[in-house]
């Protein structure tokens, strides 16, 4: 008697099988056995059902992941520009107006005015 066991490990199914095989010749019971199993690791199987959805949610995780990656690169752009470009605008913006302020209210302006 002769007893192959063979582990196949694919992504979609995972199984163990042993085969005994009886007949006189030993040379015929393992060339049997070995296209037996050879047959059996050939067959298509079709997806599982969790299999299809866990492909679906990988997808899914990968399109956040990606959306996020996208928007945190959007809003760093958008704060750098706002610190670099828009941020000393409104500074000299406000000096030139507290300037004028200042300008408005000095000795020089109510003399002036007040003649």
């Amino acid at each position: 008697m002769v007893e192959r066991t063979v582990r196949v490990n694919s992504k979609n199914v995972k199984y163990e099988i042993t085969l005994k095989v009886k007949g006189t010749s030993d040379n015929l019971r393992n060339k049997y056995a070995v296209a037996v199993l050879n047959n059996i690791k050939m067959r298509k199987y079709p997806i599982n059902k969790n299999v299809l959805f866990d492909r679906l949610h990988k997808g899914s995780v990968i399109i956040c992941i990606a959306v996020t990656l996208y928007g945190c690169s959007v809003i760093g752009l958008k704060y750098y520009r706002y610190v670099t470009e828009i941020k000393p605008l409104l500074k000299r913006q406000q000096l030139l107006e507290n300037q004028k302020l200042l300008a408005e209210g000095s000795s020089e302006v109510l003399s002036e005015t007040a003649s």
